[in-house]
């Protein structure tokens, strides 16, 4: 048995397609509970991010997400790599940035060939993996500050807010977790960048979390 933290809730998991959970039902007598509206079941959040994004922070190449506001989540969400397929300007976009002088200085030559890799053999539609959100209190107000963090993030702009200041704020991400075989979804559950898991692929986004991680750890060690 194992344990998983899920939005402040503690989720047993014995890795068999089964989420048990200690429902406060009263008159539920097993401890296990079916309704999707009980408070007790683990609530994994799924963030949606465009490819090669997506990708990247899985392979733990982006820590940093730049979004246009802060968020108050934190700990281990699902990454959603969207449908969205790059255009032909977009691939271009992404290329060009990646072997600008300045950012070609600062990420070494596997580095850009896995981001090359990653956005010519994408995977759409799937839940490709998790990662940790540990904070998201920085705020980039300069061009500067957004130069200095590129081989963080991997964004090619700096947005701006209405009055035509820049402001964007940082996600800080680690401890990712790649899916070796990526969960697909029929759709996106909402009509926003953020959703929860369906409850017919709960158990098996839980399964890889844990089962994944375990096999990562293991290629590590064996490379020490």
């Amino acid at each position: 048995m194992c344990s998983f933290e899920f939005s402040d809730r503690w989720v047993s998991c014995p890795h068999f397609n089964h989420i048990k959970t200690t429902c406060e039902h009263p008159e539920n007598k097993t401890g296990e509970c079916e309704e999707m509206d009980c408070p007790t079941l683990p609530q994994i959040r799924v963030l949606a991010v465009r490819q090669p994004w997506a990708s990247l922070i899985i392979e733990g190449l982006k820590t940093i997400e730049v979004r246009s506001r802060n968020t108050n989540i934190r700990g281990p969400v699902a990454i959603y790599a969207g449908n969205h397929l790059p255009t032909e300007g977009e691939k271009y976009n992404f290329l060009k940035m990646i072997y600008d002088m300045e950012f070609y200085s600062v990420i070494s030559h596997e580095d850009r060939k896995t981001s090359e890799d990653i956005l010519y053999g994408s995977e759409y539609g799937k839940i490709v993996g998790t990662v940790e959100i540990v904070d998201s209190t920085h705020t980039c107000k300069t061009v500067e500050d957004f130069i200095s963090e590129q081989k963080k993030h991997w964004s090619d702009h700096l947005q701006k807010t209405g009055k035509g200041e820049y402001k964007s704020v940082f996600w800080h991400l680690k401890n990712p977790v790649k899916f070796a075989d990526p969960v697909k979804l029929s759709r996106w559950p909402s009509g926003g960048p953020w959703a929860k898991v369906p409850k017919s692929i709960l158990s098996e986004i839980c399964n890889k979390m844990y089962f994944d991680k375990e096999d990562e750890a293991a290629v590590s060690e064996k490379r020490m």
